[in-house]
């Protein structure tokens, strides 16, 4: 449980309104180190996000992240990257999906992503990929729905010509 006077020091530290030349010498000692303890463990944690990233547990990984972000209470953490570790996490969430045929999934991630990285050429890649798909299993109607979703990429202008033709 944490010290009653540890957290008055730290809310009258924060509190804006308090005069800070009236805050003794022993509770800003106390803020201080409770302001210390919370930059640590707020980096103990994202190592741990980071690594979890990285090695492929990407739900976890963005747990704690959301976490982290509800928590950036301390002018160190406020300064911490998470928005950009938040979208580099979903990005290795998208291209896993990729990697394993989960276009349809991956596409939705890449969208959500807008302009990060090269997520517009990977969202018509999953398209470019489901069409195909598609067209093996003779689904020319998705075929053509899901070319229309990548012009421009590889040939898949041509392709959409090719299954709107057998389609109809």
């Amino acid at each position: 449980a944490a010290d009653p006077s540890a957290v008055s020091a730290v809310d009258k530290a924060a509190d804006p309104s308090v005069d800070t030349g009236k805050i003794s010498a022993e509770d800003r000692k106390t803020a201080d180190e409770a302001e210390a303890s919370h930059d640590q463990v707020f980096r103990d944690l994202l190592d741990l996000a980071d690594t979890q990233s990285r090695d492929g547990d990407i739900r976890s990984a963005e747990t704690i992240y959301q976490l982290l972000m509800k928590h950036q209470k301390t002018s160190t953490a406020a300064q911490t990257d998470l928005d950009e570790r938040i979208q580099a996490n979903k990005y290795r969430d998208g291209e896993n999906r990729l990697a394993k045929e989960g276009y349809e999934y991956a596409y939705k991630i890449f969208l959500e992503l807008g302009d990060y990285k090269d997520s517009g050429t990977k969202a018509a890649e999953c398209q470019y990929l489901i069409a195909g798909k598609n067209m093996k299993e003779k689904e020319y109607r998705k075929a053509v729905e899901a070319y229309k979703l990548c012009p421009g990429y590889k040939d898949a202008d041509d392709r959409l010509l090719k299954a709107m033709y057998t389609y109809c």
